[in-house]
């Protein structure tokens, strides 16, 4: 493994560990969801310079492609909506019934995402 790729797989442990369960799905679907994915696009010196860039490379170079299966991917997708929701909207309500089931699949997307950068 290269620097580059040591210093991306810390700092997405550090974001698995560091997280309160109960939040990690909406600090995924805001910034860590950016972090994660972006390091993957940045590690496979794939370029996107907006949230909807990123989402569309992540769809196009690995879901596409097969290397993330459309299942996990769609974690990425509703937490994307989430996020915009909760950015942009006036009145959201994050019911802890429908955010709880979430963090085990955010888990199962991040870990994936870092074995896609340990790749070679």
């Amino acid at each position: 493994m290269n620097k580059r790729t040591v210093n991306i797989t810390g700092r997405i442990r550090k974001e698995i560990k560091s997280i309160d369960p109960a939040a990690k799905v909406i600090l995924f679907g805001s910034r860590a969801r950016g972090d994660a994915i972006s390091a993957l696009l940045y590690k496979h010196d794939i370029n996107a310079k907006s949230h909807s860039g990123i989402k569309h490379q992540f769809g196009l170079h690995f879901v596409k492609s097969g290397l993330i299966d459309k299942s996990l991917a769609e974690i990425y997708i509703d937490l994307f909506d989430y996020s915009q929701a909760g950015d942009y909207a006036d009145f959201v309500d994050f019911e802890k019934e429908k955010t709880l089931p979430l963090i085990p699949r955010t888990d199962n997307l991040l870990i994936k995402i870092e074995e896609l950068i340990k790749e070679k």
